[in-house]
């Protein structure tokens, strides 16, 4: 279902919970972002205040789906901003070898207007990823009027993603080896999310 569907509902809308590992199903609570990020662009939103509705855009600058994503959430922002609703991109599972956020965001300017903050220390990742048990980005979740968590999904329609229209289907790209001489995986079916990068464990040096 599309977001704009979605977010014109107001969130009115009741859905079957979903089972997750840590517990966090629709119809709970929302936790708050409290100070488990760092707000990059826009003003900061450390508790979702009611009456507003909030779409958290889980992504990352190394991954190719989240940034072709981009247009869309900006669209949606755009579009809802009268009617109370905040899109908020929240930056997780980082690595070294990727373009920080900070500069992409920057780099992005206005075609990135909504507000923008970064994971501390993985906290906001397994207070909403690990515990409604999502394990690709983009993933994006809608906080309703009451601070509830309303829906969790892809931002992108599936025919859109399937079709190509409107925007590229979001073929997925891997985050960067951790070093030269790795071989990259091979490419996973398109219009999926990308997963978490998986810890890679260091080759033993072969010296006593």
């Amino acid at each position: 279902m599309k977001l704009t569907r979605l977010i014109s509902a107001g969130c009115a809308l009741t859905f079957a919970a979903i089972a997750s590992a840590g517990g966090l199903t629709i119809g709970d609570q929302a936790p708050d972002l409290g100070k488990d990020v760092t707000w990059i662009k826009g003003d900061s939103v450390p508790e979702f205040e009611k009456g507003h509705v909030y779409v958290l855009d889980f992504w990352a600058t190394w991954c190719s789906p989240c940034v072709r994503a981009i247009p869309h959430m900006d669209e949606v922002a755009e579009k809802h901003e009268a009617d109370g609703v905040t899109v908020i991109g929240v930056a997780i599972w980082p690595n070294d070898r990727m373009t920080p956020t900070a500069e992409f965001v920057k780099d992005k300017g206005d075609d990135m207007s909504y507000t923008i903050a970064a994971d501390i220390s993985g906290a906001t990742a397994r207070k909403f990823m690990d515990a409604t048990g999502s394990n690709g980005i983009p993933t994006v979740m809608i906080v309703d009027r009451e601070g509830v968590l309303a829906w969790v999904g892809h931002p992108m329609p599936a025919w859109t993603r399937r079709s190509g229209r409107s925007s590229p289907a979001p073929t997925t790209s891997r985050a960067p080896p951790a070093k030269a001489g790795v071989r990259r995986p091979s490419q996973p079916r398109p219009n999926r999310s990308w997963p978490r990068p998986r810890p890679r464990t260091p080759r033993a040096s072969g010296k006593p």
